[in-house]
């Protein structure tokens, strides 16, 4: 249990927050896609087929959990936001 007490506008709040440093994160880390996808389709035409690119951008429960799981741990600190992979297939 936690020692903290939270009203409705603390929540409110917090929700916001979550959801502006998603925002922040989602236009570079589609770009960062979008360039991977490129360069293998442009410079790899032979392999591009086989190759699976994909991104993710954590949600915004995931994030709380996350936040309540590690206290001490601030929003600006998560480092784990955001990710893109990308997959050889054979």
């Amino acid at each position: 249990m936690n020692d903290f007490e939270f009203g409705i506008d603390d929540l409110v709040d917090g929700m916001i927050a979550v959801t502006w440093w998603r925002s922040l994160h989602a236009a570079p880390l589609s770009r960062v896609a979008a360039n991977l996808r490129y360069h293998v389709g442009a410079e790899n035409a032979k392999v591009s087929g086989r190759i699976d690119i994909t991104q993710r951008l954590k949600r915004r429960p995931t994030i709380f959990n996350k936040l309540e799981r590690e206290p001490t741990m601030q929003l600006t600190q998560m480092q784990d936001i955001g990710g893109v992979r990308a997959r050889v297939l054979h």
